[in-house]
């Protein structure tokens, strides 16, 4: 049985629950959101 390199397991995880990710999505996720809000206004 092969067990996988720690560093490489946690490295991927750790990058996509980094909070300046987490800020990224959130905002071009609200983005998105008021695009939508525009677009059903006009």
């Amino acid at each position: 049985m092969k067990i996988p390199a720690p560093m490489s397991n946690l490295r991927p995880r750790f990058m996509l629950s980094s909070p300046p990710f987490y800020g990224i999505s959130l905002s071009m996720f609200f983005h998105l959101i008021s695009r939508k809000d525009d677009d059903g206004r006009q």
